[in-house]
């Protein structure tokens, strides 16, 4: 499995982004085994959603409308609250948010199958429910970068279980995903530099939101891990 704080700090060094001290010694008490997205558990879920064509093609709608749903979230906080130069790499952000949703919808005819409702509906449906939403600037960039840090890595291990077990066929979207990869490194990168800045300034504070932050995304990781399980008990016996 992947270190990811290691690979964290490798990859801001490969784009020369120097986050501070600081940043990095509250990364390292988030970034730790305990991680959701980097347990051998993860990585056996993902080979096991990867060999059935109904469960690729289930999983692949759920990416989509989460990544219209971040859309959303991100263009709201922008627009409200962020300075013009972050509002830039923010909006920037949400375009990106918007193709991947795209990306994610076409890929599901790799499959051979469709959604089982129409896609734009329901992610219409999914995004309206976040428009009630507020959070603080500094909180939000740091439950976005969190978020990154963990898409990041899950691309990783999508990419890994389709080379190693993927059929010609669920083959032909990694060059789809590796565009969007490029993306969220990006993502990482600007929400990495943006907190590091901050965490500089107020360590203490922003060491704690840091903190409250991942442990929230990684809480969300385990009951996202624990849905699919049930969706797999549902269907496992007839999907494949």
């Amino acid at each position: 499995m992947f270190d990811v704080y290691a690979d964290l700090l490798k990859l801001f060094k490969q784009h020369d982004v120097e986050v501070c001290d600081a940043y990095q010694r509250s990364a390292s008490a988030v970034l730790n085994d305990k991680l959701a997205y980097s347990t051998p558990a993860m990585y056996g879920l993902a080979t096991t959603l990867f060999s059935s064509n109904q469960m690729v093609a289930y999983n692949l709608l759920q990416n989509s409308i989460d990544e219209a749903k971040g859309a959303a979230r991100v263009a709201l906080i922008a627009e409200r609250y962020a300075p013009p130069a972050l509002k830039d790499k923010m909006l920037s952000h949400v375009a990106d948010e918007m193709k991947h949703s795209r990306q994610f919808l076409n890929l599901i005819e790799l499959t051979g199958l469709e959604a089982d409702e129409a896609p734009t509906e329901k992610s219409e449906k999914e995004v309206a429910k976040v428009l009630d939403f507020d959070d603080d600037l500094r909180q939000f960039i740091c439950r976005v970068h969190s978020i990154e840090v963990r898409s990041w890595t899950m691309l990783r291990i999508y990419m890994s279980v389709i080379e190693r077990t993927g059929t010609p066929k669920l083959r032909e979207a990694l060059p789809v995903l590796e565009n969007i990869m490029a993306d969220e490194i990006n993502h990482v990168l600007y929400t990495g530099d943006t907190l590091s800045r901050w965490v500089k300034e107020d360590e203490k504070h922003m060491s704690g939101v840091m903190s409250e932050c991942f442990s929230h995304t990684n809480k969300e990781t385990w009951h996202d891990m624990a849905f699919m399980l049930t969706y797999l008990s549902e269907n496992y016996s007839t999907a494949l």
